[in-house]
Formats: C-alpha cells, structure tokens, sequence
C-alpha cells in the first residue's frame, strides 16, 4: 500500500515541478512594453499594429490605456454623485486612474503562465512616468523594453484632430520642452542629437539599464515601410520581431542618493508656474492679464484639492511625486483652454 502510493505521487511530483519550470520560463520570457511619445507622434497606431502582431504570432496580449481608465473612474464618480456629464477636471480621478492601471498591469502580469504581453500606450514624458513599471517588470523578473515613437508630423497631426483627442499648442510645446528621452541603447543605432537629451536629463541610472528602442514614423514614408528603424524602412511585423528579440529582463539595482527634495508643495508651485507661462506665450498681448488670472485660479484650486492644507510639508507628503502632479495640472490646463468660449489658445 505505502509503496503504491509512493509509486503515484512520484508522476504527480514530476508532472508539477514541470509546470513550475515551464510557467518560470513563460514569465521570463514575458515582456511588459511601454510605448511612448508626444501626442501625434503615431503610438497609438503602432501600438495597435503591434498588438494585432503579437496576436499572430499566438502570443497572449493586454492593452492598457490610461484616458479610458480615467473615464471610467469619472464615469463612476459622476454615478455617485448623480452628477452630469460636464464636470472639471479632477486630478484625484486622473491619479487614481494612473494607479488603477498600474494595478491592472500588476495582477495580470502575476497571473500568467503563459508567454504574455502586457503593452501600455501612453505619452509617457516624464521617466518617472515610465520607472515603477521598469520596477514591476524587475520584481517579476520579466522582460521590459521601451518603445519611444517620434515623427516630425506630430504638430500636423495633432492639428487636424477635433475635440478632446485634440491638445492645445502650449501643452505640446511644454511635452516637447519637458520631454524626457531615454538614452539610446548603442545596440539600437546612433542618434547623437536625441542622446545628447536623453543624456542630459537621465540622472537616474535605472533608465541606463533599460532596453530603449527609438522608432521614426513620418506620413511620407507610407506603404510597408512605415516606420524607420535603426535607419532602415520597417514594418510593424519588423518591429515585433525586434521586440521579441532584444526583450531583457531587468538587472538589480542600487539605489543612489539623491539631493535633499524640497516640500512637495514648493516643486508643484514651480512646475505648474512654468505650465502656466507656456500657455501665455500663445495668448495674445491684450487677453493676457485675463488668461493668467483664470489660470493662476486654476493652479490655486488644484494645488489645494492636490495637497490639503494639513499635508504640505516634506514629513507628510501624499504618495504622488511633483512630476505626476505637474502632469495632471497641464491636463487640467489642457481642457480649460478648451473650454474657454471665443478663445483660441491651441
């Protein structure tokens, strides 16, 4: 009897530390892909192309869009509070639509045995934007890769939107100004100018050990070569391929000291000062007085829904860094110049 049973629980054994390797090896072989650039540069349209790739190569891959998460969030709180459609912006909803999607990214990457793909669209300009999921990929110890997609037609592009997908000239001009560019990876090509930026401003030695991968898309290229890569024409089955390729599993790092950080309070000020000159430059001479008093209302408001009075200082800072936050106030700027009947600041 005992022996039989050791007779069958041997196969069991087997069979389970089986799965145990091969699901180690589908999360190894796992990539979390950040796609990323200003708006009208054509990552969205790449992003899709690629997911539709993915999917034919039988691979398992997830999307996650940030403003749909955000009108979710909105949709519900607007269902709380038996509210209308038209309400302002709300910087608490686009954080927690930004956190919302982290987890989802979390849960599923936790999840799979499989070999899976989790692609985040999104602008993506600030590195602290793009670390906690260079962070996540680590933890799970899956490949991460990030995919900057430029083009010289991102204005034209943008122009030629309606609505909301439309974003205001100023706001693009502070992304571009602001936009941080991961370093060229001397695998992927050589690109002096863009790496000069991305040197400039990558004081974080994490970024340094990301897989960046720049992609060109331009509406003159068209056909099958609609995307330039390492300076040849590509297509975004090429793309795919690349991908897959020099997909790499984040190494350990050490964490290096930064400078002492001033109040939350204090950079927030200053960044959201530096939204707001950027949006006058556009206005003409006489409607700027006007303008900056609605917008240095707009930036009193958020700044006091953004940060209570009672947690202001250095020693009780809410979780979101001054980045973020300077984010979400450009989008709130974003749809105030929208808004504003008979003007026109895009």
């Amino acid at each position: 009897g005992a022996r039989a049973r050791q007779e069958d629980a041997a196969p069991r054994a087997m069979a389970a530390a089986g799965a145990g390797v091969e699901s180690a090896r589908a999360r190894r072989e796992s990539l979390l892909l950040v796609v990323m650039g200003l708006p009208g540069s054509g990552k969205s349209t790449l992003s899709q192309q690629l997911r539709g790739e993915f999917e034919a190569l039988g691979l398992q891959v997830s999307m996650f869009s940030f403003d749909e998460e955000e009108e979710r969030v909105l949709a519900t709180s607007r269902a709380a509070a038996d509210i209308g459609a038209e309400q302002p912006f709300d910087p608490d909803a686009w954080r927690r639509a930004r956190r919302n999607v982290y987890e989802q990214v979390a849960d599923v990457l936790s999840q799979t045995d499989v070999r899976h793909i989790a692609l985040l669209d999104d602008n993506f300009y600030l590195r602290s934007m793009r670390k906690p999921y260079f962070q996540l990929a680590r933890e799970r110890g899956m490949g991460y890769v990030q995919l900057a997609v430029r083009s010289p037609d991102f204005r034209r592009r943008n122009a030629g939107r309606t609505g909301r997908a439309r974003v205001p000239e100023f706001v693009l001009d502070h992304m571009e100004e602001v936009m941080e560019w991961p370093p060229l990876d001397a695998d992927f090509g050589d690109d002096a100018a863009c790496d000069q930026q991305a040197s400039a401003s990558a004081a974080a030695s994490w970024e340094r050990r990301a897989c960046s991968m720049y992609v060109d898309s331009a509406d003159g290229l068209g056909g099958d070569g609609a995307y330039m890569f390492r300076a040849t024409p590509s297509t975004p089955a090429g793309l795919a391929a690349a991908v897959l390729d020099v997909h790499a599993i984040p190494p350990p790092l050490e964490e290096e000291p930064g400078p002492q950080e001033q109040p939350l309070s204090h950079e927030l000020e200053i960044q959201c000062r530096r939204v707001i000159t950027k949006a006058l430059d556009s206005v003409p001479p006489s409607e700027k007085q006007a303008v900056a008093k609605r917008f240095t209302l707009l930036k009193k408001d958020f700044i006091s829904r953004a940060i209570p009075k009672d947690r202001r200082t250095a020693a009780d800072e809410p979780p979101a860094s001054a980045e973020e936050l300077a984010a979400a106030f450009l989008e709130s700027c974003s749809r105030e110049a929208a808004a504003m009947v008979g003007r026109d600041l895009a």
